[in-house]
């Protein structure tokens, strides 16, 4: 059978099924967004791999290489931070055609600098590689308090589920970029989300917040879709939810663009790469979590709640769409 019948979470799911593990100080493997492994009594530490393939993930015509080596950087560092924890130290292997200006490979690099600079990780090795396309992968190591790690795994009924920022922005950037190509940076009607897709910014300082805090019963960063990441956590925790699309945080380019609503909500369920943090929390943490949101300047929005069950139920106005959590981004699946 031909892996685009299968789909990603299958082909995930048989790696799992073949690398079962029982080595001691392995905490957490395969299916979360980073895997977790014991170095001391009370430390632990997370890994986490990602790629950016030309054709796939970015179009050169409208990606500047400048934002392909920041945006690198931060989905991985979104992965650690979705977890709780601080990242640390970043590789990265880059594979590239050999009649690539070297310009463009200049400044895919002062992109990573830029962006791990404003992580305060470091970069500790990695490997380049002639191939037909571009593409760049980035291993991130970080770590956490073992006590203090947060998994898709944590969430329990009655739960309310938050989302840092707006949903939906970066996929319409994504729409505005393949309608204009790189005009779409000059365009300032739609420039924030935009600069949503091509460079994201991870939540390191809230999701941390939220894991010292205890405030997080389960959590993921939002990157194949809305109701796609919020379907890894019920099912990971063996519970349902259900959400209502007039609670959906959207921006006002969101609100602006000249589509009509169901495509806007389209957008803002199942459009994957905001990397805002989609979490669970007990209702008596509500002013807590609106106290910290607060301090920190972040916009953070309840969404609908964790329920008995299995599934998640998208309401609007009421009425539930006829949505499922396999929509949203998924490799191999055309």
């Amino acid at each position: 059978m031909k892996i685009k019948k299968l789909g990603e979470d299958h082909i995930i799911d048989k790696i799992r099924e073949t690398f079962r593990t029982g080595h001691p100080r392995i905490i957490k493997s395969i299916g979360d967004d980073t895997s977790v492994t014991a170095i001391t009594e009370k430390r632990c530490l997370l890994l986490t791999i990602d790629s950016l393939i030309e054709g796939v993930h970015f179009k050169k015509d409208y990606t500047p290489p400048y934002y392909i080596g920041r945006k690198a950087v931060s989905i991985s560092v979104s992965d650690i931070a979705a977890m709780g924890g601080t990242p640390l130290f970043l590789l990265t292997a880059i594979s590239m055609p050999e009649d690539t200006d070297f310009e463009l490979v200049e400044e895919l690099y002062r992109g990573i600098k830029d962006s791990i600079a404003d992580y305060g990780i470091h970069l500790v090795g990695g490997n380049t590689s002639k191939a037909e396309s571009l593409s760049i992968t980035t291993t991130l190591v970080g770590e956490a308090d073992k006590h203090k790690v947060v998994y898709r795994s944590g969430a329990k009924p009655e739960d309310v589920i938050y989302i840092t920022g707006t949903t939906g922005d970066s996929a319409l950037g994504l729409e505005i970029l393949s309608e204009e190509g790189i005009a779409a940076l000059e365009n300032v009607s739609y420039r924030e989300a935009v600069l949503k897709h091509l460079n994201p910014v991870a939540r390191v300082g809230m999701a941390r917040a939220l894991a010292e805090k205890g405030l997080a019963h389960a959590m993921i960063d939002v990157s194949d879709g809305l109701v796609r990441d919020l379907g890894h956590i019920t099912e990971q925790s063996n519970v349902g939810a259900i959400i209502e699309c007039e609670r959906l945080p959207l921006s006002q380019e969101m609100l602006d663009y000249p589509r009509n609503r169901d495509h806007k909500l389209w957008l803002a369920l199942t459009g994957g790469e905001d990397y805002e943090l989609l979490f669970t929390s007990p209702p008596e943490k509500k002013d807590a979590v609106e106290l910290l949101a607060r301090r920190l300047n972040i916009r953070v929005t309840p969404i609908g709640i964790v329920t008995e069950g299995k599934g998640t139920k998208v309401l609007d106005r009421g009425e539930e769409l006829a949505i499922d959590t396999s929509q949203g981004y998924q490799h191999f699946v055309s």
